[in-house]
């Protein structure tokens, strides 16, 4: 096995952003592309393994992605200020977490799911009170431990 060089994505926006969240499903990266603009405004793109780059959802409001063990995106949103599960077949998107103490996220950001199908993800403080969140199967949430301020990325093992 030899690993290949992908060339870069082109941006296709006129103003300056960034790539978040990359996560591969199948045989293609799906990754968050936002711009430096009022809102942060953000699209999920799929480099496919051919090298084409498309957009699965204009405006989508996204930063960190992964994927659950059906397959679908699990989005967080800070357009939303949730976190999403996002179907690849047909675009449609159902809310996993939306409030925390009955109050909305601040700006959700990374994610990570372990291997039992648990969900971790960060919700920091460019806004509001942060912290690490992991959503029951009940739809309540509980606060991660020994953690606050920015968000930095996630790995779950």
């Amino acid at each position: 096995m030899a690993a290949q060089r992908v060339e870069a994505v082109k941006p296709s926006r006129k103003e300056a952003g960034l790539y978040e969240g990359p996560v591969w499903v199948k045989d293609a990266l799906y990754f968050s592309d936002f711009a430096f603009s009022q809102g942060f405004p953000s699209r999920i793109r799929k480099l496919a393994a051919d090298g084409s780059v498309s957009t699965v959802t204009e405006d989508g409001g996204s930063n960190g992605l992964a994927v659950d063990a059906n397959g679908d995106l699990v989005v967080a949103s800070h357009k939303d200020k949730a976190l999403l599960r996002q179907s690849l077949k047909d675009g449609k998107r159902t809310p996993i977490a939306q409030h925390y103490n009955g109050q909305v996220f601040n700006s959700p950001n990374d994610i990570a799911i372990t291997a039992d199908g648990t969900i971790y993800f960060t919700d920091p403080d460019y806004q509001k009170a942060a912290g690490a969140r992991r959503p029951a199967g009940d739809g309540h949430l509980s606060r991660g431990h020994g953690w606050q301020g920015h968000a930095g990325g996630w790995h779950a093992a």
